[in-house]
């Protein structure tokens, strides 16, 4: 049984219980255990069928049984668990994805329970202790310290790989997450580990963990935990809803925080929607950009040494001129900005340094920095007490670009590594200047900074670990947390959904945009601000019919919008119904009379009408308005031309062909020239236009032919086409 075929199965079952078919679901988990299960699996799976079948047989002879809902409930639950329980059986012998290797290893250590782990971490601690270390030879403290990390990552592993987790297990992590002993930074990777783990398959009790970490003290340890409940909560939607989970769920819920950090949360992670646009921006256009001036700084510099300090260049005026002549200075402006704002403007520039044997290693993804970390250590020696305080306030950076810039500095010359160490201090500094500290634990925004920082981290996990394809991506598609009905009332509030929204409409994420503010309307009455740009996104999706019919419902809102009337006009000629877009541009004419666009609009509705001696007057009066345009040449020559005054149209297309001729153009001087009668002219035409098409020559046909209703107007016998055509094809022989 191949991997796809367990899955199908797998599937299957799920879709039979989300119908309700427990039956079928039984029948076919058994299929899918047989040959595969432990004596344990198969005992439950007949267990959990008995009490169904119990229930069964109460349910059908009447008795009254107000427990039966949550029986239900329960049931499906540990259906659930075992199908997950008997694919992990099936596949882990076949599969060789990390998380199976990982499996398969601690399998073998079965005398190293995550209880007995915690217990030996402890003791780690305890050695690493300041006492201990006082007391210690400098040998003996380099081998508490290598063992405790060891153990770290033992750890982690351990609980990522066990699923379910047992109940002496869960007791030991949980009194990991609250003991005081534990130091926060550990305490954040174990929050990592049961997230991870749930990446794979639904635990409840991890998910119990995860709520008990939410409720602690230490910011770093609660904000984390949010986003891992969060994001099991977008994954396993139709899965939190058993008694004890509920219970537990609105217990946090009352806490002053959770409405708060949710909202902060759902704005932060649908910024990662934005995470790649910004990086295509440093990649396509503000990196060339810097790199195609460098020649310029060059020749403007008398010491080429002086290239090394880039902050000399706001020293000179020249120079600042050159950037902003360039448009430098306007994108690194707006890439400032949406830092400020809490975008992620580092993914592309850390993205290259993920390469170091230490990012092979997946623990060290999650693990915050921490300047008790031997390779903090061992890389920045002497250096410690500085830089190592330096890169842990950066406030821009994740805990994995932190480790990047670490791991970076110890891969470079010592000149380059001073002068990357001076611009963070004079960071740090600006900073102080301003008031920011972010070693305070009271600092507004502090928690925002966090829950933004361990999303970055998360994603870099999810779109730059070397393995990342064997992970499910929650990142993948927006995250949109009102679609879980247990948090809905959370975030659906018109300023949350407009913030978001907005978010999205700026970005030109029309669908995302388009999504939200079918929420806002649905919540709050009517505005014409939402039903504008709900008609805007449907127009920009390509559905003209709904956003007309949003324009429409502005418009009563607000008559006196032009912007609207363009809109409902634009649609209307896309809906090919001219006679309708003429009123709503003639209304705007009569507001707004020497409107250059308006005068094109209502021109080519007139055309599209047949109306040509209308068409020319407003094309006219384009061209009157602004002489140096040369918008309306096209629609004059073509207006003229199916009004027969072959002079005028002539007249016009030589001033195009002296300009800048398209293929399309040709195309009309062929219709010109055949109109006229001159047939050698107009195949010599068509064949120019043919020569200066990107596209073969089957477009050239193609447009010849959705071209002959024009010639029909224009008393052109169309029967002569097909020769035309022919004569040309020979003459390509």
């Amino acid at each position: 049984m191949t991997t796809n075929d367990i899955l199908k199965q797998r599937n299957r079952i799920i879709s039979n219980i989300k119908q309700h078919r427990l039956r079928d679901a039984f029948k076919e988990l058994k299929s899918l255990s047989e040959g595969a299960m432990t004596w344990e699996i198969g005992d439950e799976i007949v267990r959990i069928e008995d009490a169904y079948k119990l229930m069964l047989q109460y349910a059908t002879q009447g008795a009254d049984d107000p427990a039966r809902n949550s029986l239900y409930e329960n049931i499906v639950t540990d259906l659930y668990t075992l199908i997950d329980r008997v694919v992990r059986q099936k596949l882990i012998t076949k599969e060789p994805t990390l998380y199976y290797n990982t499996l398969r290893y601690e399998q073998l250590q079965q005398a190293e329970s995550i209880t007995n782990l915690l217990n030996n971490y402890i003791t780690a601690i305890d050695k690493n202790s300041l006492y201990n270390l006082i007391s210690s030879e400098n040998n003996d403290k380099k081998d508490y310290a290598k063992e405790k990390e060891q153990l770290e990552h033992r750890i982690f592993n351990r609980i990522w790989v066990t699923f379910p987790i047992k109940n002496d297990d869960e007791e030991a992590i949980q009194h990991a997450i609250t003991s005081d002993s534990i130091p926060s930074y550990f305490k954040q990777l174990l929050v990592s580990a049961l997230l991870i783990g749930l990446f794979e398959f639904f635990d409840e009790k991890r998910l119990l963990l995860l709520f008990t970490a939410y409720q602690s003290t230490e910011q770093e340890v609660s904000a984390k935990a949010l986003i891992a409940i969060l994001l099991t909560m977008h994954i396993y939607n139709n899965r939190i809803n058993t008694p004890k989970l509920l219970n537990h769920f609105n217990s946090i819920k009352e806490l002053p925080t959770w409405t708060s950090d949710v909202k902060t949360a759902y704005i932060e992670m649908v910024r990662t929607r934005d995470t790649e646009r910004i990086s295509r921006k440093m990649q396509n256009e503000l990196i060339p950009e810097m790199l195609k001036l460098r020649p310029d700084l060059y020749k403007k510099l008398n010491d080429s040494t002086a290239m090394i300090d880039m902050s000399s260049i706001e020293e000179n005026p020249e120079w600042e001129e050159m950037l902003k002549n360039s448009g430098i200075t306007d994108k690194i402006k707006e890439l400032n900005k949406l830092q400020e704002d809490g975008s992620d403007v580092f993914m592309s520039t850390f993205s290259h340094l993920k390469s170091f044997p230490f990012f092979s290693e997946i623990t060290n993804w999650f693990m915050p920095f921490s300047l008790e970390n031997r390779l903090v250590c061992d890389t920045l020696g002497s250096d410690l007490a500085i830089v190592g305080n330096i890169i842990d306030s950066a406030p821009y950076l994740c805990d994995s670009d932190k480790y990047s810039f670490l791991l970076s500095l110890g891969s470079i010359p010592q000149q380059q590594r001073q002068m990357m160490i001076l611009q963070f201090e004079q960071q740090r500094e600006a900073l102080n200047e301003a008031g920011i500290t972010l070693a305070s634990t009271t600092r507004p925004g502090q928690r925002k900074n966090i829950i933004n920082k361990y999303i970055q981290d998360l994603y870099r996990f999810f779109k730059l670990f070397r393995r990342k394809g064997e992970f499910n991506d929650p990142f993948k598609k927006p995250i949109n947390l009102v679609n879980i009905p247990l948090i809905t009332a959370d975030i659906d509030d018109e300023e949350t959904l407009t913030i978001v929204a907005e978010f999205y409409f700026q970005r030109k994420y029309f669908e995302d945009a388009l999504n939200v503010f079918l929420s806002i309307l649905e919540k709050t009455p009517a505005e014409p601000q939402y039903l504008q740009k709900t008609g805007y996104c449907y127009h920009q999706l390509g559905d003209i019919e709904n956003a007309l019919k949003y324009y429409e419902q502005a418009e009563l809102l607000n008559a006196d919008s032009l912007w609207t009337l363009r809109r409902i006009g634009a649609c209307y000629r896309q809906l090919n119904q001219p006679e309708k877009a003429l009123k709503y541009y003639e209304r705007i004419e009569s507001t707004n009379p020497d409107d250059l666009n308006t005068a094109m609009n209502i021109g080519h509705c007139h055309l599209e009408m047949g109306n040509y001696q209308e068409a020319i007057k407003f094309y006219y009066k384009v061209e009157f308005l602004d002489e140096k345009s040369t918008k309306a040449w096209r629609p004059l020559a073509w207006s003229f031309l199916l009004s027969c005054d072959y002079i005028q149209s002539n007249k016009y297309y030589e001033k195009i062909l002296a300009d800048n001729p398209s293929h399309e153009d040709f195309l009309n001087m062929g219709h010109l020239a055949l109109a006229q009668g001159k047939f050698t002219d107009a195949i010599a035409w068509y064949k120019k236009s043919i020569n200066n098409n990107d596209d073969n020559i089957d477009a050239f046909i193609e447009s010849l032919h959705n071209d002959e209703k024009y010639l029909k107007t224009i008393n052109i016998d169309i029967s002569i086409i097909p020769f035309i055509i022919d004569s040309i094809l020979y003459s390509f022989d």
